[in-house]
């Protein structure tokens, strides 16, 4: 017996589209939908930003291959243009600029971290192929070309890399997918280790020809999509065979992880029979089941069999790389296109998106009145600041306006008690997101529906924030009550939380920090909030235009 998943949740769209039983349009004929448009089932949909990017109407995309955000906020595309293979964006769009003339083909890309710095590595396709590892800039600080070591090619020109796959302490893995389809591991350092794929070993652990084009590191697992073979396969970190998980219908090019799920953009469901034939994205759970398809039929299985997939429009039309920035938005980078740029889309939230405020009483105490007080005091001015900043948009505060919970831990335990592997300052951080996961689930946190912010009774002055959880200590609460020993100021920490909230909604420090020196999300909280000085960018106030915690505000009339 055949069942569908997520009955009750088919795709919505918003514009007519075209049905895949249809007739193809060549790459020429596409165009990207200009309205909005909703895909996805259940829990996953997405709704398209019409246009992003389409106002750089002075440079003509090549094929879009691979797409990835850096640690400030930046979007980096890879496009196979042998002058300019990189064009880095804001993520309102806008080109900030370009660089890469050292690839013939390039076409995979990851943005990697080593201690302070980010590191591209962008591998080039072409026949006689390379990895380069460059800055963030472009200067190209190492090459890794064909391990002739392995003795496993005759000449070179048959080592044709399409991506990167990277490790725990620096090692990495190069895909030869277009090459002889080996896994080839090197140390940090750009030195040959090891090889397995290809023809080495047998029947599973082998790698058929157009296999090996995309993959990521999870755990104890490396997960390659095999494209033309239609598949994903699952090996450990030294090569050997774990598991093979059929995608029928589908083309899968890569595998991006976005919080608990893997997700895999297909160039094609009838590709490379039909080339003309759309794509779609599937997104598969921590059991490698798929959930939902983007732009595709929602997936059915008939027992523990997944049957064939196929795209049921044309929003996009060969998905081949794909990324999620700081704040939930996904952004899709597609190969013969039409030259058109990455389309960007927003997580369509499942319910209204809200602020939760939570007070956690250390073990052994009691709530104090002053504080619950405090706290939805700063909650509504930081509310008001937001609303006269964003044109009458803010946030809405859930119900209870603060929810008070007696915590497990005690008043020194938040920043004093010793979590192995997690650096002193985040101790307190982490404490209090354990403390909410134990009331409210694991999965209490989803950035675009709920961001929580929790104050803390406990010892401790480290405040943090991410997307979705705000973490704010004893330190906070005694100065919106006027106690803090040397800053009695409220409106410092009211001004603080409205620092953290943003790092909250997905905001990050301004770059140009020195410009911006008396910017919320920088030194605006001290001394210059509410209304001495203290300010949204630009750049932020348009990131928060797209929120959907931000709705225009109800009078109180």
């Amino acid at each position: 017996m055949i069942r569908l998943l997520c009955l009750l949740c088919l795709p919505i769209l918003l514009i007519p589209a075209a049905f895949a039983h249809e007739t193809h349009a060549p790459a020429s004929k596409y165009v990207p939908p200009r309205e909005k448009v909703v895909l996805g089932q259940g829990d996953f949909r997405y709704e398209l930003i019409p246009g992003w990017a389409c106002h750089n109407n002075d440079i003509r995309l090549p094929h879009c291959h691979a797409i990835a955000p850096s640690g400030n906020g930046r979007i980096y595309l890879l496009v196979n243009d042998p002058k300019h293979c990189m064009i880095v964006l804001d993520p309102s769009g806008t080109v900030i600029k370009r660089w890469g003339n050292f690839t013939k083909s390039a076409h995979g890309l990851a943005i990697v971290r080593e201690g302070a710095q980010e590191y591209c590595f962008i591998t080039d396709n072409s026949a006689n192929g390379a990895v380069y590892k460059t800055t963030m800039d472009g200067e190209v600080v190492m090459k890794v070309t064909c391990p002739m070591a392995s003795k496993l090619y005759d000449k070179p020109e048959h080592f044709k890399p399409s991506k990167t796959i990277h490790l725990r302490g620096g090692d990495f893995l190069v895909l030869d997918g277009y090459g002889k389809d080996f896994v080839h591991r090197f140390k940090a350092d750009g030195t040959y280790v090891t090889s397995w794929g290809g023809n080495i070993g047998e029947g599973e652990a082998q790698l058929k020809h157009w296999g090996p084009h995309g993959g990521n590191a999870s755990n104890d697992r490396i997960i390659l999509a095999l494209s033309d073979q239609q598949k994903l396969k699952l090996f450990s970190h030294e090569g050997k065979y774990k598991q093979t998980i059929p995608m029928p219908g589908g083309n899968p090019r890569d595998v991006v992880l976005h919080r608990d799920q893997f997700w895999v953009p297909h160039l094609g469901d009838a590709w490379p029979k039909d080339r003309n034939a759309g794509g779609f994205i599937s997104v598969l759970d921590e059991h490698f089941k798929v959930v939902a398809n983007l732009g595709g039929t929602a997936p059915a299985y008939d027992g523990d069999t997944l049957q064939p997939m196929a795209h049921d429009g044309h929003v996009f039309h060969h998905p081949h790389g794909m990324c999620f920035d700081w704040q939930g938005n996904m952004y899709v980078a597609q190969f013969a296109s039409n030259g058109t740029w990455p389309l960007k889309f927003q997580p369509v939230p499942t319910k209204p998106s809200v602020v939760r405020y939570m007070y956690l009483v250390p073990k052994g105490t009691e709530a104090k009145p002053a504080y619950v007080a405090a706290i939805k005091g700063a909650a509504v001015q930081v509310q008001d600041w937001l609303a006269e900043k964003m044109d009458g948009k803010t946030y809405t505060i859930g119900e209870p306006a603060v929810e008070i919970v007696q915590s497990e831990l005690s008043f020194e335990q938040f920043e004093g008690e010793r979590i192995e592997g997690v650096q002193r300052g985040n101790w307190g951080f982490m404490h209090a997101l354990q403390e909410l996961k134990r009331v409210k689930g694991e999965d209490a946190i989803v950035p675009h529906e709920t961001v929580w912010v929790v104050y803390s009774g406990g010892r401790g002055n480290s405040g943090r924030a991410y997307p979705g959880f705000v973490y704010l200590p004893e330190d906070d609460l005694l100065g919106l009550v006027g106690k803090h020993p040397t800053q009695k100021d409220p409106d410092r920490w009211k001004g603080g939380l409205m620092h953290e909230l943003g790092h909250g909604l997905g905001l990050r420090h301004p770059l140009d920090r020195k410009k911006h020196a008396s910017a919320i999300m920088w030194a605006g909280f001290y001394g210059k909030y509410p209304d001495k000085g203290a300010y949204l960018t630009a750049f932020d106030a348009a990131l928060l235009q797209t929120s959907p915690f931000l709705k225009a505000a109800q009078s109180s009339d």
